[in-house]
């Protein structure tokens, strides 16, 4: 599955998802689903505690304030999820 990473650096990645846990290694730790109506972001469970930076990319874009790198996932794309692999 294609999917964004937004990187807390203000820079923005194709990414290439073929598991779960291709998603955690992208946000760097456990998996927190937001929805945000067209488009689901992959964050960071622990990322305040782990005193990641705001991703100011995704506060503009999204206007929600997250923090570490985030994998943004299409609405349309969201149900592969489902079917994804762990590992």
């Amino acid at each position: 599955m294609k999917v964004k990473l937004f990187k807390v650096d203000g820079s923005v990645e194709d990414l290439t998802i073929n598991t779960f846990r291709d998603i955690q290694n992208a946000v760097g730790g456990l998996v927190e689903m937001v929805d945000c109506g067209y488009h689901t972001l992959c964050c960071d469970e622990e990322g305040l505690l782990k005193d990641k930076e705001l991703n100011v990319v995704i506060k503009f874009g999204f206007d929600v304030d997250i923090v570490g790198d985030v994998v943004v996932i299409d609405e349309d794309q969201l149900s592969r999820l489902d079917e994804m692999p762990y590992e």
